[in-house]
């Protein structure tokens, strides 16, 4: 019951304790180092095919060449702490406070540590356990998104093949999902990168199927001065915009209290593997060395923030114009 009530309440926690097939479940750690020229996300997780066959998976991208690897590991080697966000896989572990990461697998070699502080952590409620709102209660949804940390800071070095990567006075970023498949068609994007400190953004818009039919859902958080405001469809926001021309896109949404503006151009991307009811069998181009701008506006219009983020998240997967209705 502790376990249930800690997991429903923090969703950084693993979430499938009780799952054996089509099921998935991982958390997307980006780090960008204090001078910007390193830049890694790494994604640990889970996958459960339909058949039973299950494993553990570290995913590693690096930002700059926008190289990838794919680490597996018997499902044994997957454990996680009931009562906190901590995971570990084989010799790695990870959690809100740091990672430590000791792979050595397929020619590579990963070692080293990095310790996050001054977190922005999103914490729950009884009416918005998580940041999906009240579709968080729904128990049939495709797919489940979790925001961990908005932003931190990072200290720490990580050995790669020999070389030496300093993350000191760097910022970082975790975000996680869980269920059964990714969603056919989806837009994501993440930068916590600004010129003005501790700032963030992400941004997700997805087709989600609902009740034999589907709907465009979206939700966009936007980290400002330590304060979160969304965009979201189940708190009223609308899309007025989108404008696509591949690689470009751009997005406005308009809330209660302020009106969001994006535009985002994906540059160079690697391959990710992603689930299929519970297989890693999808491959997908993810890019973490674009620049979007945003832009935000209060109900007047008036200018609250316009800034470029860099080192920014682009995901652009299926039909986007479909999934945008136009």
């Amino acid at each position: 019951m502790k376990y249930l009530l800690n997991k429903t309440f923090d969703h950084a926690i693993y979430q499938g304790k009780n799952k054996n097939k089509n099921y998935f479940e991982g958390w997307y750690f980006k780090n960008v180092s204090g001078i910007e020229n390193h830049i890694y996300a790494f994604i640990p997780g889970v996958a459960m095919q339909e058949n039973g066959d299950k494993h553990a998976f570290i995913q590693m991208i690096d930002g700059l060449t926008a190289s990838t690897h794919y680490f597996s590991f018997p499902y044994e080697s997957f454990s996680f702490n009931p009562q906190r966000f901590q995971v570990s896989i084989d010799k790695s572990t990870f959690s809100d406070q740091g990672i430590k990461l000791d792979i050595d697998q397929s020619g590579e070699k990963i070692k080293g540590e990095l310790y996050y502080t001054d977190q922005h952590l999103f914490k729950g409620n009884v009416v918005s356990p998580g940041i999906m709102g009240w579709y968080s209660y729904v128990p049939f949804m495709q797919c489940y998104h979790g925001l961990v940390s908005m932003h931190h800071q990072i200290e720490g070095s990580i050995h790669i093949n020999g070389g030496n990567y300093s993350f000191d006075n760097g910022s970082g970023y975790i975000e996680k999902d869980w269920g059964r498949s990714f969603p056919k068609a989806w837009l994501w994007t993440q930068s916590n990168n600004f010129s003005t400190p501790k700032t963030s953004f992400m941004l997700s818009v997805a087709d989600v199927p609902w009740l034999g039919s589907s709907f465009t859902g979206f939700l966009g958080i936007f980290l400002h001065r330590g304060e979160l405001i969304r965009f979201a469809t189940y708190n009223g926001s609308k899309i007025t915009e989108c404008v696509y021309n591949d690689p470009h896109i751009r997005v406005t949404i308009r809330g209660k209290d302020f009106t969001l503006h994006y535009e985002g151009e994906q540059k160079s991307t690697g391959i990710l593997k992603a689930p299929d009811k519970g297989s890693m069998k999808r491959e997908i181009a993810e890019s973490i060395s674009s620049e979007i701008l945003v832009e935000v506006k209060d109900k007047r219009g008036n200018p609250v923030f316009k800034e470029t983020g860099t080192h920014a998240g682009i995901e652009m997967v299926g039909d986007i114009k479909g999934l945008f209705n136009f």
